[in-house]
């Protein structure tokens, strides 16, 4: 299909205004299917990050911080509360993963002889979510 007239364009554009995936709120995702055992691996971070000072994350309770990171929101349109996508690929349990976003494979990088590159990419068999898994 071919749109060419101007009010095609804009009712495609309006239609499609609305959609953002990665805001979408899964309901049903707690955080027994997410890995919060990664939290203060992500504090550390971000306190690197800021310059070896230390981060606000740092002194923020589990909940806290995932709030301030966006990961946990209100849908202002429905009332919804809940995690978003960002918080299932960054956080969530593999098998959780694969349940949001069949579609995506996991990556395992292996190093073996010089650790500044990857010496080959194995894809482990029936883990399927597009994270990057580093085996030193």
């Amino acid at each position: 299909m071919k749109v060419t007239a101007t009010g095609q364009i804009a009712q495609m554009y309006i239609r499609k205004q609305g959609i953002f995936t990665e805001r979408k709120i899964y309901p049903y995702v707690d955080t027994a299917d997410l890995r919060l055992d990664l939290l203060p691996r992500l504090r550390v971070m971000a306190a690197n990050n800021n310059g070896g000072q230390e981060h606000p994350w740092s002194s923020m309770s589990d909940e806290e911080l995932l709030k301030s990171a966006g990961l946990y929101r209100t849908d202002r349109v429905t009332g919804e509360q809940g995690y978003n996508l960002a918080a299932v690929m960054l956080l969530g349990r593999d098998d959780v993963i694969q349940d949001v976003v069949p579609a995506y494979l996991t990556d395992a990088l292996l190093r073996k002889v010089n650790v500044d590159r990857y010496d080959r990419i194995c894809r482990p068999v029936g883990l399927r979510s597009k994270k990057s898994v580093q085996i030193q």
